[in-house]
C-alpha cells in the first residue's frame, strides 16, 4: 500500500510559499498515548493500568526504572495534567514518545536525556536565548495546544463515528454487569493492600476535553461499553470456535452502515444522494457482505449453532438465542476490540514554524499560535489502527494475571528495603 507519511505536513500544503516559514524543518512528535479511560467497575486498584504495566516490564528487565507518565493525565483535560505528563514521556520516551526531524528519528528511548535541549532547540528559531526548561516548557506548551485543537475532519470519519454513536447505545444489563472474578480475585486483593501501604495511586479525575480534538476522538472509542474484560473473556470462551474475526468486523460494519443510511434519511436526505466517498464505502461494503468463507463454517438453527469445521454443536441456556451472538455478545466483542484498537494507537503531529507576518497567507484552522513570535503550522493523525483480532483476548488476559504478579513481587521487595532502612 502507498500511505502519506504523517511525520510530514500533509501534500496540500506543498503549495504554500516556502518564505511563509521561518523554519527549513519539519518536525513530528508520535506519542502513544495508551489507555486514558476505565470504566469505574474496573477501576478496583488505585493505579491505572499503563502504571501496572510498568511493574511488569521493570520485573521483565524491559526498563530500568518505571516511567512516571500516566495517561490519565494527558487525557485529562487539564492543561496543567496535560503538559506534566509531556514533559513525564520526554524525561522516559519507552515506546511512547518520538521526535522526527525531516523524516529522521532524532530523540527516542535510544537517545540520551542530554541530546534533548538540542533537539528541542532546533524545533522552534527565537532569537532569545532558551535554558533547558525554557525549550521544555515551550514543547511542552505547543504539543498540549495542538493535542487540544479540534481540527477539520475529513468525510471518511463520519462511517467511523457511526459506529461509536450505534455502539454507544449497547445496553450493559445488571446480569452482565456481575464480572465473573475468580481468576484475579485474590491477586487484586493482595496488590490493592500493597499500594495503600506505598501510597500510590494515579488521579483519574478530568475535565470534558474540546469537541473532535485528537484526544477527545480517541477517548470515544475507548468508551464504548463493553461489560468488562473478564465477562468478555468468557463470550470469547463461549463462541471462539463458531465466531471469527471477519463475522465480527463484517458485522460492524454492514450494521453502521446501515445506521448511517437511516440516519441520513431521518434528516430528510434522499438515500442515493451521497459523495463518491459514500459510494467508495458501499462497494467495500459489498465486498465484504460477498465474502462467503466465513459462512462456510458458521451457521445457526434455532437455539444452536453448529460449527460445520469440526461437526461441534454448542448449546446455550434457556435465556440465550442465536441472536444473542449477533446482536449483545458480538457488539460487546467489537466494542472491546474497538477499546483495544484506541488503546494502542498513536498520534502523529507535524508542525513547521511561521513567520509571524505569513499567518493569514496559510489555513487557518492548522495555525497554532503560542506567542506573538511562536507560530506553527501543523496537522495531526492516527495511525496503529490495525484491527484487533479477538485471539488476542486470551493473550490480554494472560498478561493481566502476569501484570498482578509482577506488581505484587516489586512492592514486596520495595517494602521489604524500607523495612530495614
Amino acid at each position: 500500500m502507498k500511505m502519506q507519511d504523517y511525520v510530514f505536513l500533509p501534500s496540500k500544503f506543498a503549495k504554500l510559499d516556502p518564505d511563509s516559514f521561518k523554519s527549513k524543518s519539519t518536525f513530528a512528535v508520535e506519542i502513544k498515548p495508551k489507555q486514558g479511560y476505565q470504566r469505574k467497575e474496573e477501576q478496583r486498584l488505585q493505579k491505572c493500568p499503563y502504571c501496572l504495566a510498568q511493574y511488569y516490564k521493570l520485573k521483565k528487565k524491559v526498563i530500568d526504572d518505571r516511567s512516571s507518565y500516566c495517561p490519565f493525565d494527558l487525557f485529562s483535560g487539564d492543561e496543567k495534567r496535560m503538559k506534566g505528563a509531556i514533559e513525564c514521556l520526554l524525561r522516559s520516551p519507552q515506546n511512547n514518545l518520538k521526535i522526527f526531524k525531516d523524516g529522521t528519528i532524532v530523540y527516542d528511548h535510544e537517545f540520551s536525556t542530554n541530546d534533548l535541549e538540542t533537539v528541542l532547540n532546533d524545533c522552534y528559531q527565537t532569537v532569545d536565548i532558551c535554558t533547558k526548561e525554557t525549550t521544555v516548557n515551550l514543547f511542552s506548551n505547543l504539543i498540549c495546544a495542538i493535542l487540544l485543537h479540534s481540527y477539520p475532519q475529513s468525510k471518511r470519519s463520519e462511517l467511523m463515528q457511526a459506529m461509536f454513536e450505534r455502539n454507544r447505545f449497547y445496553h450493559i444489563s445488571e446480569r452482565d454487569s456481575q464480572v465473573i472474578r475468580d481468576t484475579n480475585e485474590k491477586l487484586i486483593s493482595k496488590t490493592k493492600k500493597l499500594f495503600y501501604l506505598v501510597q500510590e495511586k494515579c488521579k483519574r479525575e478530568c475535565n470534558n476535553l474540546p469537541k473532535n480534538c485528537v484526544l477527545e476522538r480517541i477517548l470515544s472509542m475507548q468508551r464504548l461499553p463493553y461489560v468488562g474484560t473478564e465477562y468478555i473473556y468468557d463470550i470469547y470462551d463461549k463462541y471462539s470456535t463458531v465466531i471469527n474475526d471477519e463475522i465480527i468486523y463484517s458485522h460492524l460494519i454492514n450494521s453502521s452502515w446501515n445506521y448511517t443510511k437511516e440516519h441520513k434519511d431521518s434528516n430528510g436526505n434522499h438515500a442515493d444522494n451521497r459523495s463518491s466517498t459514500d459510494s467508495k464505502i458501499r462497494e467495500n461494503i459489498e465486498i465484504i457482505k460477498n465474502t462467503n468463507r466465513w459462512k462456510e463454517n458458521f451457521s445457526c438453527y434455532n437455539e444452536e449453532c453448529i460449527d460445520k469445521s469440526n461437526n461441534k454443536i454448542v448449546e446455550y441456556n434457556s435465556d440465550r438465542t442465536s441472536s444473542d451472538i449477533i446482536n449483545k455478545d458480538l457488539i460487546a466483542l467489537q466494542n472491546y476490540l474497538l477499546f483495544c484498537t484506541a488503546r494502542d494507537c498513536s498520534i502523529l503531529i507535524t508542525f513547521r514554524q511561521l513567520k509571524p507576518e505569513a499567518l493569514l497567507s496559510v489555513p487557518q484552522e492548522y495555525v497554532i499560535k503560542i506567542s506573538e513570535d511562536l507560530c506553527f503550522l501543523t496537522s495531526v493523525n492516527v495511525s496503529d489502527l490495525d484491527p484487533k483480532s479477538m485471539h488476542s483476548i486470551e493473550r490480554h488476559r494472560h498478561r493481566d494475571i502476569n501484570i498482578l504478579d509482577a506488581v505484587i513481587s516489586i512492592l514486596k521487595e520495595e517494602l521489604s528495603l524500607n523495612d530495614d532502612q
